[in-house]
This record gives structure tokens, sequence and C-alpha cells, in this order.
């Protein structure tokens, strides 16, 4: 079976509604295969990098602290949001999104070369580290007790346990 979209025309009151190939939706660009990697993942990571430009340009002080906060306030949650739909599974997009933190890193005063020393010494964690590990357990254990929106195919939360 081939791969490919049906372009059906629509329209409202007899005025045709344009067809799109991606779409905005709650800060995520979905396009119409739900693939994240040329639509939402190269915006953001465009837009993540134009504010790090400008924290690093905008802060007077070249505090690699202050600095770090601006970023973690500023940049981070852009790379972070809504993760748990779009995460990058091929190594290239990984790299991209880990790219904006590593250039902001990378231009921070008195900081060693390696992009792992670096971390240790800002006491960063990579993107993948950190939404994987933390995003993703706390997504789950929301669902889990039942503090989201989000049907679970079994009721895990009521199951009671045997004692064997």
């Amino acid at each position: 079976m081939e791969n490919y979209i049906v372009n059906k025309s629509y329209s409202i009151d007899e005025s045709l509604l344009p067809f799109t190939d991606c779409v905005r939706y709650l800060g995520v660009y979905h396009d119409c295969r739900l693939k994240y990697d040329r639509e939402h993942i190269s915006i953001i990571v465009h837009h993540a990098y134009k504010r790090a430009v400008l924290n690093l340009n905008s802060f007077h002080s070249r505090d690699p602290q202050i600095l770090k906060r601006a970023y973690y306030v500023y940049v981070r949650p852009l790379l972070e949001f809504s993760s748990q739909i779009w995460f990058p599974r091929y190594k290239y997009l990984i790299d991209q999104t880990e790219s904006v933190q590593r250039y902001f890193t990378k231009r921070l005063f008195g900081l060693s070369k390696l992009y792992c020393e670096r971390l240790i010494s800002l006491d960063l964690d990579t993107l993948l580290q950190r939404r994987r590990a933390i995003y993703d357990l706390v997504f789950c254990y929301k669902m889990l007790h039942r503090l989201c929106d989000v049907p679970l195919p079994v009721d895990y939360a009521c199951r009671k346990e045997h004692a064997w």
C-alpha cells in the first residue's frame, strides 16, 4: 500500500477551505503524517536558538550561574514543552534539539571546551536524560493516579494487590 495523502476539498457556506500540511494545536505542530521532525522540532529549535542568543546579549553579567538560570527560565521550557508527544526518536533529531543547549553552554565564559564537562560544571542534564527520566515518569504517575484526563486500557488504580 502506498503512503499518500488524500487531498480533499472542504468548504463552509460555499467558501473553500485551504489545505494545509501542518496545524498548530496546543503549542505542538502536527503534520498530516503525525511526524514532528520537519515542522515541530525545527520550529522549536529555531525559536530556542533565538531566545538563547537574546539571553546571551541581554545580560550584562557573564556569570555562568546567572545565565544558566536565565536559560532555565526562557529557553529550556521551549525544548521541553509537551515532549511526551513529540519526543525525537532518531539521533539526528535528538542532536538537533540538544544543539541549543550545546550552543548556549559553549558561549559561557570560563567553562571547558568539552560539552560533557560543561554540563557537569553547570550541574545540567542533557535534554534527552531529563525528558526521559523525569517527564515521562511524571506523566505515567499522573495517569496511574488519575491526575490527568487520559483513559487507561486497564483500571490500574482500582486493582487490589494479592498476597501470594
